[in-house]
């Protein structure tokens, strides 16, 4: 696992977690790797 998302895991911030999730889900849909009715 990469040291910078290692700490990152390792923060116990959920907010920080769930806006990168949130982030990652928005440039897959962009990117079309998520159907637009996945949700």
């Amino acid at each position: 696992m990469a040291p910078g998302l290692n700490f990152f895991v390792g923060q116990p911030s959920v907010t920080g977690l769930s806006l990168l999730t949130g982030a990652l889900g928005t440039a897959a849909k962009d990117l079309g790797w998520i159907p637009p009715w996945w949700d």
